[in-house]
């Protein structure tokens, strides 16, 4: 706006208002805009137009009407308001940040009659203190010191973990050299960081030593960057100091943890090679030396496949490396049976092998790990024990008493064919099952289940029998009283591994000891009857000599008489009165 030479004072005061940044706006003593520059247009994208006539409060958020209401308040007090920091709100519903200075107007008597309002645009300036402030608070919540210096080496400001890391409070370091924190045979050091932040360089993670106020020696990364002023030109220096004395001891743990590793991998008997991700050998132990005939130093850094060469010992087919498997997949991997691992030399051996994946400290797949052995040793032992396995069932097999056999938790692992004919069950149907449900016996008289004799062994760890009047009842439900016995089956360290039950048909027994009962009690009665004949016969004798002394002493009376006179008449045979007496 321009302004004629002569003009009055009113209208370079005119112009004046006009010309502002500010924009500046009157209303009355209710709030009502009287008047408004272009600024505020400018500011709140109304014309003078639209905001003349309307109450101020247009431009006043909702939330801030309460503002209007004191700021009126005052200024009918004929007191001003000065750079009042708030917010107002544009025609297009922004947010603006203002600063007001509100002032009455007053009539020629002195009367307030309304109020100037001078209204700055301050957003750039609330952002730039907000960013500021931000910046503040970053650096103050830092866990690393941040220090600035100027090109002397001289520190300006420090934050608080600053104060914690070295021990200095910000007043004992401000005004200080930086060569405070540095040990004496690193001085030189702060001569290099002076050098290449003079030419405008920055120092990333530079790892080197510091002193803490109480003497301690510190491991410390830096980073340093040059200050510079709106012109470019370099005013000083900023230095983050992290504390890395406990990365570096627990990285010398880990180096030391992963030295134990090594000798631990290198002195276990089982062979192990470790591959990275492309598959390539990183790591051989002794006997895996010995078991492929690489050395660890040759093999470094060949495709596996090269260095563990595997065929099926039937087939002679090559075998897939179980490591390209853990590697795409993730997972823990086997070899298949009959794996033969060829030497360097051509010879060959049956190995067992797992692989594994390899994860970093994300989790995520970084190699593969192979542990096999050779099982030359095991498969003899395995033959062995299959060559005794089949004489003991063959012997089992064989005897005439039924043989069943569980595991530790009752489920039957075999059985013999007097067992599979007196149960009802084939092995092939039995194994795996709990020997109650194919061993069921119950008391012949009370009908009742009786307890399995498995579970009191495998309680006990003792022989056990069965009780009198047991009764096996067989899958068909046929029944045969039978006697057993259970015991341990122990391993050679002497723990129990399973129970063996021997058991056999008592019923052929039972009638034969029936058959004895029964001759028995016959020959006791015909001895009963022969003892009962004697008897009788002792007791007829008797009668008959009872009888025999009787007639023998009834008898012998009159006889004596006759006799008597029989002979005096043999005697006196021409007495013939002797003769008449003895007629």
């Amino acid at each position: 706006m321009t302004v004629r030479a002569d003009a009055t004072p009113e209208a370079y005061l005119a112009a004046i208002v006009e010309s502002s940044d500010d924009a500046i706006l009157s209303k009355d003593t209710e709030g009502v805009i009287q008047s408004a520059n272009a600024a505020a247009e400018r500011i709140f994208g109304y014309t003078a137009k639209e905001l003349i006539g309307k109450p101020v409060r247009i431009l006043i958020p909702p939330e801030r009407q309460a503002e209007e209401d004191e700021i009126l308040a005052r200024i009918r007090r004929g007191e001003r308001v000065d750079h009042f920091e708030t917010v107002r709100v544009t025609k297009d519903n922004r947010r603006v940040d203002v600063s007001l200075t509100v002032s009455p107007i007053r009539d020629a008597a002195g009367r307030v009659i309304g109020a100037s309002k001078i209204v700055r645009d301050i957003t750039g300036q609330v952002r730039a203190r907000a960013a500021q402030a931000r910046l503040a608070a970053i650096v103050a919540s830092s866990t690393d010191a941040i220090v600035t210096k100027d090109l002397d080496g001289i520190i300006h400001s420090c934050n608080h973990s600053c104060e914690q890391i070295f021990g200095y409070r910000e007043a004992e370091l401000v005004g200080r050299s930086v060569l405070v924190l540095i040990p004496p045979e690193r001085h030189a050091e702060e001569d290099m960081i002076l050098g290449k932040l003079r030419r405008g360089e920055s120092i990333e993670h530079f790892e080197t030593e510091r002193l803490a106020k109480d003497g301690r020696r510190l491991d410390i990364s830096l980073s340093i960057s040059p200050i510079k002023d709106e012109r470019g030109t370099i005013i000083g220096i900023a230095k983050i100091a992290r504390d890395i004395t406990e990365q570096k001891r627990l990285a010398r743990e880990l180096a030391a943890q992963q030295e134990r590793f090594r000798v631990t991998l290198a002195s276990i008997g089982d062979a192990v090679i470790a591959s990275d991700l492309n598959g390539c050998v990183t790591f051989l132990n002794a006997a895996a030396e010995a078991l492929t005939g690489w050395p660890a130093s040759e093999a470094a850094g060949r495709p596996l496949d090269e260095v563990f060469r595997i065929v099926n010992e039937r087939t002679r087919e090559p075998v897939q490396n179980p490591t390209d498997l853990v590697l795409r997949s993730g997972r823990v991997v086997g070899l298949a049976n009959h794996t033969a691992l060829l030497h360097r030399d051509g010879s060959e051996r049956p190995i067992a092998d797992s692989a594994a994946p390899i994860r970093d400290g994300t989790g995520a797949v970084a190699g593969a790990v192979l542990v096999f052995r050779d099982v030359t040793d095991q498969r003899r032992a395995e033959e062995l024990l299959a060559e005794q396995r089949e004489w003991l069932e063959t012997t089992l097999e064989s005897i005439g008493d039924a043989v069943i056999a569980t595991d530790m938790q009752g489920r039957i692992s075999f059985m013999n064919p007097v067992a599979e004919h007196m149960t009802g069950w084939k092995l092939d149907d039995a194994r795996g099952r709990a020997c109650t449900e194919v061993f069921r016996i119950v008391n012949e008289h009370t009908r009742k289940p009786v307890d399995s004799p498995v579970q009191r062994v495998l309680a006990e760890g003792v022989v056990v029998g069965l009780a009198n009047h047991t009764v096996l009842i067989a899958a068909d439900g046929s029944e045969r009283p039978i006697d057993d016995s259970g015991a341990p089956i122990r391993n050679r360290s002497g723990r129990i591994v399973g129970v063996v039950l021997v058991f056999r048909d008592i019923a052929e027994r039972r009638r034969a000891e029936a058959e004895r009962r029964d001759d028995a009690a016959e020959r006791e009665r015909l001895l009963d009857a022969e003892r009962a004949a004697r008897s009788e016969a002792e007791r007829a004798s008797r009668v008959k000599d009872e009888f025999v002394a009787m007639v023998s002493h009834e008898l012998r009376t009159p006889l004596n008489a006759i006799l008597g006179w029989a002979h005096l008449m043999a005697q006196n045979r021409d007495d013939g009165e002797v003769v008449a007496r003895g007629l």
